[in-house]
């Protein structure tokens, strides 16, 4: 048996809660649900609850095998839960995650055991390929976290590589800067230059409005440009040099331009 009672939040938990439900002010109008996982199990949920201190009184049954109590032990005896907001409808936001101990409960089996866990606040996890995945560090109570977080993930470069993918996504400008204050451009595409590829299909397919006051626009262009036949050669070293970080451009090879109106062929 597994048994999820209660949940505690903290003081600035709670103003982040109402605040997604503006002109409300009442703490008993937060309405949260819990979710967790064990093993390959389906997904359990508790009952939505409202209230600064929801009692959820939700267990749940589990008939667990010898090898289930292994992969228990292998992975530490740990379950995840995650706390979620439920904001009208089937519309929720998850708040946050974390990992309760079930330790106890494996050297003690029959007896109840009482564990807690807090929910950490915010945290992105990412990956590149097939490589081990990077965990931010933390931000505490905030609805809308800056994390700067960076991390680098090791490359086998090679001078033989056959596929290049480039894709641009999307484009913001520092208000402060000459083309944000430049009332005569009004809309702006990107081109990029790369050694031997034909300078007219190096730009996105359309223009897009000038963005203002930090806002961002979306190109999401990608086009794959195939550098594995024998007149690419030149192309394949000068990647490997961008890669190896020996390139004297130092990788600036994206650029943007203004239209002073009408649309970008």
């Amino acid at each position: 048996l597994l048994s999820h009672q209660a949940a505690t939040f903290t003081p600035v938990g709670l103003r982040i809660m109402s605040s997604l439900h503006p002109g409300v002010g009442q703490h008993e109008h937060i309405v949260t649900f819990c979710t967790y996982c064990l093993l390959d199990f389906e997904m359990h949920s508790t009952p939505l609850v409202s209230g600064s201190q929801p009692n959820y009184g939700f267990t749940s049954r589990y008939a667990l095998t010898v090898r289930d109590l292994g992969r228990l032990d292998g992975q530490g005896s740990r379950v995840q839960l995650e706390l979620h907001q439920a904001l009208g409808g089937v519309r929720f936001i998850t708040h946050g995650s974390g990992s309760m101990s079930l330790m106890g409960a494996m050297e003690r089996r029959g007896e109840r055991i009482c564990s807690s866990v807090s929910i950490t606040d915010a945290y992105l996890t990412y990956r590149l390929y097939d490589l081990p995945p990077h965990v931010s560090p933390l931000v505490q109570c905030s609805i809308d976290p800056v994390f700067n977080d960076v991390t680098s993930f090791p490359l086998a470069v090679t001078t033989d590589g056959d596929k290049l993918r480039v894709e641009i996504l999307s484009l913001t400008f520092e208000p402060s800067s000459s083309v944000a204050l430049d009332r005569s451009v009004q809309r702006v595409y990107v081109e990029y230059r790369l050694l031997g590829v034909a300078m007219e299909t190096t730009e996105t397919p359309i223009s897009l409005r000038k963005p203002v006051s930090g806002e961002e626009i979306h190109y999401n262009f990608t086009r794959v440009i195939y550098v594995d036949g024998s007149q690419s050669a030149p192309l394949r070293r000068y990647l490997y040099t961008m890669l190896e970080g020996t390139d004297p451009n130092q990788g600036r090879w994206v650029t943007y331009k203004g239209l002073a109106g009408g649309f970008h062929p």
